[in-house]
């Protein structure tokens, strides 16, 4: 992240020295219905993100792991958003995956795999020809370009299955992947998340940060629930019956310096993903553990809570909890912030663009199915009844923001 001359009183990088940026998993999703979002906005990517620039300062791009867009089109969210705002790519999940749909491949790829022997429908990156592995670094880097020239590009995440067990065949090929983004013209930071937990428990784990650290790989801690882990991502069906809700383990570890990231996800229900007092004191105490205040990098904390407003509450929650320990040390006011920030104007609707055009196509994972059998409570019932306000923020700082009353739909 380049920084801004201080004398100009625009944004500076080192404004999020140390801090936590909140962010959430996508922004794109029609499940995401935030209060921040004026009639019509939460209808379209186009409008949706200028809004959402204005009180988060980072989106985590998981559209990425189903297509790779062009670079016309990450063009366009980076002039969308305000200096300062970052991007947390997830990679394609053809670089991650065991296999991935030959169908989810780019056309030239595609017709790069058929002039081989294999006609099957799924295929493997370590099987792929050299010719195709070019063609799909080459539209990554792509992609990349305009976030990475203009500083907004945090990192690049490579998310593995749960079905990935610690091998030093999976860690050669993540430095494969980190040399292949350094050869788009310019440095991009790696980060990479272990589904599989015996990647960061005990000596294995030990040895997974020291392999972090000798290579500036960010570790992700992944925030999940073991009961939600074992389901499958779309077909989500609550606590099973004789469960025990309970966290898988997580571990937050500085790995390299220039930022940290902890991915949080709820994928059931609606005030379930409301994160309780001790899952909050939880990462408030392990982020100030790990992040000292003198820590000169940001800590990203991505929400993947899609319900109403849950993930400005976790937000607002975890900050208060951070300032209980220690008062400002942690917590970044990016909505009240805002005005040392060159923004683009808020773009008026327009029928050119779509979202098809934003997403270049790529599918986007619908929510999760609630669980019918389920017996909601009283004030669950209430909030599932409730629309979330389309009112503009008019507070000056975003904890006034998170913290205003619901007003009523008008």
């Amino acid at each position: 992240m380049a920084e801004s001359d201080e004398s100009s009183g625009a944004f500076r990088a080192i404004e999020l020295n140390g801090r936590v940026v909140h962010a959430t998993c996508g922004w794109a999703s029609k499940s995401q219905v935030l209060s921040i979002y004026q009639a019509g906005e939460a209808s379209s990517g186009q409008t949706r993100l200028p809004r959402y620039a204005e009180s988060f300062g980072a989106v985590e791009v998981d559209s990425c792991t189903y297509a790779i867009p062009s670079g016309d089109v990450t063009k366009r969210w980076v002039d969308a958003t305000p200096d300062g705002f970052q991007f947390i790519v997830k990679a394609f999940g053809g670089f991650c995956a065991p296999s991935v749909d030959v169908k989810s491949l780019p056309r030239d790829v595609r017709e790069a795999l058929a002039s081989s022997s294999s006609a099957a429908s799924r295929v493997k990156y370590a099987t792929m020809s050299t010719a195709a592995k070019d063609i799909l670094w080459d539209k990554m880097n792509a992609a990349l370009a305009p976030m990475r020239d203009a500083g907004k590009l945090a990192m690049v995440v490579f998310q593995f299955h749960t079905t990935q067990e610690p091998s030093e065949t999976l860690r050669e090929h993540v430095l494969e992947c980190q040399s292949r983004l350094q050869r788009g013209g310019g440095r991009v930071n790696v980060a990479v998340e272990f589904r599989n937990r015996e990647w960061v428990m005990g000596d294995v784990g030990e040895a997974t940060v020291r392999w972090c650290k000798e290579n500036d790989l960010c570790l992700v801690a992944a925030d999940e629930l073991e009961h939600e882990t074992a389901q499958s991502d779309r077909d989500q069906r609550g606590l099973p019956h004789g469960a025990v809700r309970r966290r898988m383990y997580t571990r937050l570890e500085t790995t390299c310096d220039w930022g940290s990231l902890i991915r949080v996800h709820r994928r059931h229900g609606t005030t379930e993903r409301v994160l309780d007092a001790d899952d909050i004191e939880f990462w408030a105490r392990t982020i100030s553990n790990a992040a000292p205040p003198q820590k000169s990098a940001p800590t990203y904390v991505a929400w993947g809570t899609e319900w109403l407003d849950a993930p400005l509450t976790n937000a607002k929650a975890l900050d208060a909890a951070l300032d209980a320990i220690q008062h400002n040390a942690w917590t970044y006011d990016w909505y009240g912030t805002r005005h040392h920030r060159t923004s683009k104007p808020l773009p008026t609707k327009s029928k050119s663009v779509t979202i098809a055009d934003m997403f270049a196509a790529a599918k986007q994972p619908t929510a999760p199915p609630l669980d019918v059998n389920r017996t909601p409570s009283p004030s669950a019932k209430k909030r599932k009844l409730a629309s979330p306000a389309r009112t503009a923020p008019n507070s000056t700082s975003l904890a006034e923001l998170w913290a205003r009353p619901r007003e009523p739909k008008r």
